[in-house]
């Protein structure tokens, strides 16, 4: 299903909003390693004696950089995929009762396959079984961001 940029542009916010701490993290432990580098090189072209080489020193910086930037691919790579969008009928709503928080799951049956997403609690109250929707989510931590509810079914009112 092709994405307009609007469509995009929800995507980065919700990324940004849940990452926004370890981005921040990320950029400072990569201004504060450059700078104590670019240090080094500078007080060896001038002459100054260093505790440690500069190229010990350089790739010290590299090994601290590329675990920091491991960590925050592992816990937000969604931030290298595109959104998955899936439309289907609401097979569950359920409570997960595994989840130390909570947590709300989703699963939506689009033809013959299932797919099973976490949802927030507004979301939870308001969906009910057989509802035919169309959810957009995070590819990897399988987390909806955005969900529009196309048809709804009655409730059995008596």
């Amino acid at each position: 299903m092709a994405f307009s940029g609007l469509e995009h542009l929800d995507y980065y916010k919700y990324l940004f909003k849940i990452s926004w701490p370890a981005l921040v993290g990320l950029f400072i432990i990569y201004s504060l390693l450059g700078i104590r580098l670019i240090q080094a090189v500078k007080k060896n072209v001038s002459g100054k004696q260093l505790k440690m080489p500069v190229l010990i020193r350089f790739f010290f910086t590299l090994v601290v950089l590329s675990i920091y930037t491991t960590m925050f691919v592992r816990s937000y790579g969604d931030w290298f995929y595109q959104p998955s969008v899936s439309r289907g009928v609401v097979q569950s709503v359920a409570k997960n009762q595994t989840a130390i928080l909570e947590d709300y799951l989703l699963t939506l049956k689009s033809g013959e396959e299932s797919i099973t997403v976490s949802i927030d609690k507004s979301l939870y109250k308001n969906l009910i079984t057989d509802d035919l929707i169309e959810i957009a989510y995070l590819p990897s931590k399988k987390e909806v961001f955005r969900c529009t509810i196309l048809t709804r079914q009655a409730e059995n009112v008596i």
